[in-house]
């Protein structure tokens, strides 16, 4: 499954496939050996936001004034989200990264926790 495959616009509430603009597709062809983080820095996204160790949701703002949100689990990245009205993004934020951000930092919390445990 390629990066492309799990692109989806959340739009009027709703999540749907998507066409990549031209500068996600820029950056999903790019040859460098570089992270996808800094891959989509060269496409001119801007990381604005991210939360957690092991699972990741990464917010960025995207060069065509955009929102791009991404969740990558432990093994991979399982959608990228683009958003381009604020009240879509606001309510993207309250209905879906509010609570994935919240059961992702009590997830690291619980790491922490059981490390610690370990060491004892």
């Amino acid at each position: 499954m390629t990066i492309a495959d799990n692109l989806y616009r959340f739009q009027d509430g709703k999540l749907s496939k998507c066409d990549m603009p031209a500068w996600f597709l820029k950056a999903t062809e790019s040859d460098d050996a570089i992270g996808w983080a800094e891959t989509l820095s060269r496409a001119g996204c801007r990381q604005v936001e991210s939360f957690g160790d092991i699972d990741n949701l990464n917010l960025y703002r995207t060069p065509d004034d955009g929102f791009l949100i991404e969740y990558v689990d432990v093994e991979e990245l399982v959608v990228s989200v683009l958003i381009y009205d604020r009240a879509d993004y606001l309510t993207f934020r309250a209905q879906y990264i509010a609570p994935l951000a919240s059961l992702i930092m009590e997830s690291d919390r619980q790491d922490v926790w059981d490390k610690e445990q370990a060491n004892k």
